[in-house]
């Protein structure tokens, strides 16, 4: 019994779907749930503030949610922070 449970684990592992994220969503969405304000973040990753709107913009389309309250939520549930 184990050993066919741990084959069916192996099988389905094996054809898996890593976790994604958008390049550079991590590291946005951090320094967000600390709260900080884009033009922070920003200075803090030495991008523009347009480049901060639009990576959080992309962790949230793949987090599925619609507010950057919820991103942080969502994104901590998935072990992104």
């Amino acid at each position: 019994m184990v050993d066919a449970l741990r084959a069916l684990f192996e099988a389905l592992w094996a054809r898996a779907t890593p976790l994604r994220y958008p390049p550079g969503a991590v590291q946005v969405l951090r320094l967000a749930s600390q709260g900080l304000c884009d033009e922070t973040i920003s200075r803090v990753l030495n991008l523009s503030v347009r480049t901060v709107r639009t990576r959080s913009a992309e962790a949230m389309s793949e987090l599925g949610v619609q507010s950057r309250f919820q991103a942080g939520v969502e994104a901590t549930r998935r072990g992104w922070l």
